[in-house]
């Protein structure tokens, strides 16, 4: 079943790991900044929603390099 998710996102383990990480570490860093911006208003005003908007580009962005390497 993992093999065939694998395959439905053309990229291999490893990959599909650093994919993974990436959107989790930068996930984590968003909801930080917003806790800390909670917290003290002026800090992070708008850093947690910024870093929000550019994940996703950011993510697609390397699944397409990963998957033209796998394509290969």
């Amino acid at each position: 079943m993992f093999k065939k998710h694998l395959k439905s996102h053309w990229v291999d383990y490893l990959q599909h790991q650093k994919l993974a990480f990436f959107f989790a570490k930068q996930s984590i860093k968003a909801g930080i900044m917003a806790f800390i911006h909670w917290i003290i208003p002026l800090l992070f005003e708008t850093s947690a929603s910024e870093l929000h908007k550019n994940i996703l580009p950011e993510y697609k962005k390397l699944l397409e390099e990963f998957q033209k390497k796998h394509m290969k």
